[in-house]
């Protein structure tokens, strides 16, 4: 699977969070958080979202993930949501599309291990209503 190396800036991000094992619960946070994802983005962010997977616990194969946008280091969360730092990192770049993000997923992490939290980018042109699906999976290859 091809990929770009990035280097990263630190980030800030909010959302929704949930922990668990089963993957297939994670749209029904996107669910969720979208509605209200405008109203929690500070003025002069892009319009991105993130998804971020962090904490793997290879014993109960379970994971933190936040449906999530970028905010600055002094926002605060909203009630019922976290905030969250990634640090500046170099990161492989996948091309991933969200009909088959887990596919998409697993064949990037089989290419590189991933050396922190994972962030899928669904940037300003990510609109599935319109059928524009593709979205971009950072793997942190340096901390």
């Amino acid at each position: 699977m091809p990929y770009e190396v990035k280097e990263k800036p630190e980030l800030w991000a909010v959302g929704m969070t949930w922990k668990g094992s089963d993957s297939k619960e994670i749209p029904q946070l996107w669910d969720r958080f979208v509605p209200v994802m405008h109203d929690v983005r500070p003025a002069g962010f892009p319009e991105q979202g993130f998804g971020i997977c962090r904490n793997w616990d290879e014993q109960n194969k379970s994971f933190e993930y936040m449906a999530g946008v970028e905010t600055s280091s002094t926002a605060d969360a909203p009630e019922g949501m976290e905030k969250w730092q990634i640090p500046a990192a170099t990161y492989a770049v996948f091309k991933a599309t969200l009909p088959t993000i887990m596919q998409d997923m697993n064949a990037a992490c089989e290419e590189v291990k991933p050396a922190g939290p994972i962030i899928e980018l669904y940037d300003e042109d990510f609109n599935p209503p319109a059928g524009k699906m593709d979205m971009w999976i950072y793997i942190p290859i340096e901390a």
